[in-house]
């Protein structure tokens, strides 16, 4: 009878330690696509940036002005 209870906990810790690796599996891959989806949010809000730095270049360029501000 011990055996038997015995083996019951060494099954159902182990049932534990796989629903633990697989929820830990899990929410790695949903941290790696939040931070992936973030970094490619802020190339392209860097790209919309440097295009609208070139189109106020060209628009000051244009007029003879020269914005010297940093």
């Amino acid at each position: 009878m011990l055996f038997a209870s015995e083996q019951k906990k060494r099954f159902s810790s182990n049932i534990s330690v796989r629903y633990i690796k697989t929820i830990v599996k899990r929410l790695n891959i949903a941290f790696s696509h939040l931070f992936g989806n973030i970094i490619i949010i802020y190339i392209e809000l860097s790209k919309i940036s440097a295009t609208n730095t070139a189109k106020e270049f060209d628009s000051t360029e244009s007029k003879g002005e020269f914005n010297t501000k940093l």
